[in-house]
């Protein structure tokens, strides 16, 4: 297996671990953003 062929596929596997981690981090802070959106919601509910 060639040295070039092996640095490439490494950075290509590393590029497709970040980008899934980024992912995830994206969805997480989405899905804490739509909590905190429903719980504002309910508060405000509460309040009227």
């Amino acid at each position: 297996m060639p040295v070039s062929t092996f640095i490439l596929g490494s950075e290509t596997y590393f590029i497709g671990i970040a980008s899934s981690v980024y992912t995830a981090m994206a969805y997480c802070f989405s899905w804490k953003s739509l909590i905190k959106v429903v719980q504002n919601q309910k508060s405000k509910i509460q309040y009227i």
